[in-house]
């Protein structure tokens, strides 16, 4: 069902038909290897990426285009166990889903796992930061502490597993300390993440297995280990290190299907659990810590509890069902449960007289809920969307906007114009706290393929709204400015096209976040994505200084991070065209967000290429065989 459609129709094809079209692109650049290689990656601090071959790996400076540094496997003699003929074994290609290169996130480091050796180095001259021969063992998991400038790092010897320290100041093993019997934590070493591991003052909290261990990062003393039969799962350090707040599995089949959650709190100086029975839920809402207490919202309760005690403060919990959202504003706390949603005070007292029902159903999508300009609340769902009276707790349409829940929804937020612009069921809106009425649309615009459309991005003049193979711009004032459309060349084009869509909105995220997000596939066409701060807080850049990068090197750190607004002009897109030589060739399309230009066509040799994307610069860079082609 289609709500408040208006008459106008706008001919998007007479739009479509201005739209340039570019032609296939020849690399401006091709690096030379001395052999077929097999991997490649690029560090999103430096700019530099590595490439793997059999024997070696190289740096590729994308200033310059132009290879800088190689390092040969067979000059480090740790690897000799894991060497045949002085290069590495092809085996380790041989997985589609396996990957050899990995970003340190958030350092110009790399990681190279070969299975039996392990390296770390400096992207911007090959140098080893740290490799497997200085552990005794093998290496099964490393992880980067910011606040030590050290790696943490996973080893196993003789079935025993150890936690060891490394210090990127002394390029050394600061201490190695033995946590228990591998054969107790391979489920935990399948999957495992070790920079969820957090620092607090000179203290370690290291989850391995069921347990969190407190370490001193000094000294690699066990302070204390968390009773593993709990299952702790996540963990949160409360302001000063006073309390940490955990999540455990819970029993039973819920407790497997991961529907069941119990939320307890942890003394950090004894590691025992300060109540005696946990909270129950099957969802986390909302935590806040309030110094002796805090807030927590569950599926099943909202209230404010003592650390200590577990005792609850308000005499009983505001009414509702199915907590999903709490947020926190100068009134009180805005809570949704169900379907509804109820402004409280600090007391749990209700504020408004009734509940606010924000959707037709319980388990609709919740795509704005927040307090905006002129003491209102704004809520899109996947049903309704309104504005509310925050002091009173009344709507201020008299009619809600409806939505259909079973077509999908895109919201952005326009700070220029201070609108929320959402796209739905082939239309336009323009949400405002200025609005006393439900608007109608802004404009109409018929997509093919409403499911694959995934993105909804603010513009200066605009708004862009792309998808898997189509991309569309509508001017602030409603106006279609082009609307395009990419055949998919099939199952492997579809996987790919989310590489292109990963970087059109890298841009946005970006200038939001500082964030900068590189992308690559592996060997089955499937997208590889890695976001992190280019240059961001004290705690979790790199300090230059201390780690020994000389000026110039900075200086190509700061300058990635100050182009970051300079990124976001671009999308990606996949396509399957026509040229001289082949009827169906696989094709990566570069668009110009605002005008909708085909900027510039890359087409590629294999079905499963080997490539990755400068999120700064648009950059593409194409292994084949044993060369690198550049697209710019």
């Amino acid at each position: 069902m289609k709500f408040y459609r208006t008459t106008r129709v706008f001919l998007l094809f007479a739009f479509i038909s201005v739209i340039s079209y570019a032609q296939f692109q020849q690399p401006s650049a091709v690096v030379k290897l001395n052999e077929s290689a097999k991997e490649l990656l690029l560090n999103d601090v430096t700019g530099y990426i590595v490439v793997l071959t059999g024997k070696s790996y190289s740096g590729i400076d994308t200033s310059t285009n132009k290879k800088v540094w190689e390092k040969e496997f067979s000059a480090f003699s740790f690897m000799s166990q894991v060497l045949t003929n002085g290069g590495i074994s092809l085996d380790m290609f041989s997985s589609e889903k396996t990957k050899v290169l990995s970003n340190v996130q958030d350092t110009p480091y790399m990681n190279i796992d070969l299975g039996g050796a392990f390296l770390v180095i400096n992207t911007f001259n090959g140098e080893l930061v740290f490799d497997s021969g200085k552990v005794n063992g093998t290496v099964e998991n490393i992880g980067f502490l910011p606040e030590k400038l050290a790696f943490l790092i996973d080893t196993e010897h003789n079935q025993q597993l150890y936690v060891s320290l490394y210090s990127l100041e002394d390029q050394k093993i600061a201490w190695s300390t033995k946590i228990g019997e591998k054969s107790s934590f391979l489920k935990w070493l399948f999957d495992a993440q070790a920079n969820r591991s957090k620092v607090d003052g000179e203290f370690g909290y290291i989850p391995r297995g069921n347990s969190i261990y407190k370490i001193n990062l000094s000294s690699g003393e066990i302070v204390w280990k968390s009773d593993s039969e709990r299952k702790i799962s996540e963990f949160l350090i409360t302001e000063g290190g006073k309390n940490i707040i955990t999540l455990e599995k819970g029993k039973g089949l819920g407790g497997a299907l991961g529907t069941k959650q119990n939320l307890n709190v942890l003394d950090p100086q004894t590691g025992k659990f300060n109540w005696d029975k946990s909270i129950t839920t099957k969802s986390v809402a909302f935590i806040q810590d309030l110094g002796d207490e805090f807030i927590f919202a569950h599926y099943n309760g909202f209230n404010k509890y003592n650390y200590k005690t577990g005792e609850k403060a308000w005499k009983k919990d505001p009414r509702g069902k199915r907590f999903s959202d709490v947020i926190l504003l100068e009134e009180g706390y805005l809570y949704t449960a169900g379907n509804e949603m109820l402004l409280i005070d600090e007391n749990g007292e209700k504020k408004w007289k009734k509940f606010i029902e924000i959707s037709d159903n319980k388990e609709d999508n919740v795509f704005v809920l927040q307090k905006i300009k002129g003491d209102k609340v704004m809520y899109v769902t996947s049903t309704y969307a309104n504005l509310v009276d925050i002091k009173t707790g009344k709507r201020i349409w008299k009619k809600n906007l409806k939505f259909n829940e079973k077509r999908p929804t895109q919201v952005a937020y326009d700070e220029a114009t201070d609108k929320f612009i959402v796209y739905h069921d082939e239309e336009f809106f323009a949400l405002t706290s200025a609005l006393t009425e439900r608007p109608d649309p802004l404009t109409e615009l018929k997509i093919k393929k409403e499911k694959d459309i995934n993105n909804l991005e603010i513009r200066d003049k605009g708004y862009y709204l792309s998808g898997l193979g189509e991309v569309a711009y509508v001017d602030k004032a409603g106006k279609v400015l082009y609307q395009k459309f990419y055949k998919e060349p099939g199952g492997f084009g579809r996987g790919l096209a989310k590489v292109g869509l990963g970087v059109a909105a890298v841009g946005a995220d970006i200038v939001a976040n500082t964030t900068l997000e590189t992308v690559s596939t592996d060997r089955n066409g499937n997208t590889v994505r890695t976001s992190s701060p280019a240059f961001g807080s004290n705690e979790r850049a790199i300090a230059g200084d201390v780690l020994g990068f000389a000026d110039a090197e900075l200086a190509v750190i700061k300058r990635r991070f100050d182009a970051t607004r300079n990124s976001e002009n671009f999308g990606f897109f996949f396509s399957r065209e026509k040229d001289q030589q082949e009827e169906n060739a696989k094709v990566l399309v570069k668009l110009e967000k605002d005008t909708g230009k085909e900027v510039s066509k890359y087409q590629f040799s294999n079905n499963r290429p080997e490539y990755t994307i400068d999120g700064l610069t648009g950059t593409v860079y194409y292994l084949y065989k044993n060369e690198i082609q550049v697209f710019e």
